[in-house]
């Protein structure tokens, strides 16, 4: 028992001893292999993450464009969809020109809210062009009936919504692949990037 006990006092004796050597080794070693930043060098990181994020999905809303009948002519009127996709400008073009062609909600509408697009209008997609230029695709019904004024207001409600999405890229029109330079019908040229 007598041994037991000077072991064990030996040990209390040795305990401050360790736990200083341990608090050193951690102050001094926890630091290792770890950089110590300035500020500006903070800064570049945090743009660095921030870029390296921009692809992620992020919640925000995005502009569309639509018409409000007032006296014998249409208004332009901005509407705000909530988006929760990814930042790409491919991936909100697509989401606001389907959103677009799917028309006023219905209680955008029942507040007088209407569009020029054709029904049936149907995006088929928008993908990139060499140089970083994107196309829009939508389908033959968008260029179909209506006649001069109403294919000139569907047009403006395109080229504003795209200009409000698409950022700095240039954004082409094709209908069914193939890009639109003139309306069939009224041969009404259509000038190339629409935003």
């Amino acid at each position: 028992m007598k041994h037991l006990f000077l072991s064990c006092s030996a040990g209390l004796l040795l305990l401050p001893v360790f736990l200083l050597g341990l608090g050193a080794g951690l102050a001094l070693g926890g630091c290792a292999g770890r950089e110590t930043l300035s500020e500006g060098d903070l800064k570049v990181k945090l743009l660095k993450r921030q870029s390296r994020n921009e692809g992620s999905a992020a919640a925000t809303e995005l502009p569309l464009w639509f018409v409000r009948p007032q006296g014998d002519s249409l208004v332009f009127e901005k509407v705000l969809r909530p988006y929760k996709g990814p930042s790409t400008a491919i991936d909100r073009l697509d989401f606001a020109v389907r959103e677009l062609a799917e028309g006023p909600h219905g209680d955008e509408a029942a507040q007088g809210l209407a569009s020029e697009l054709p029904r049936g209008t149907v995006l088929i997609d928008v993908r990139k062009k060499n140089g970083g230029e994107l196309i829009v695709n939508l389908s033959r019904s968008f260029v179909q009936g209506g006649g001069i004024d109403s294919f000139d207001t569907r047009m403006e409600q395109l080229r504003r919504t795209v200009a409000s999405v698409a950022g700095k890229a240039k954004v082409y029109l094709y209908i069914e692949g193939e890009r639109l330079d003139r309306t069939v019908g009224e041969g009404l040229e259509i000038k190339q990037p629409i935003n």
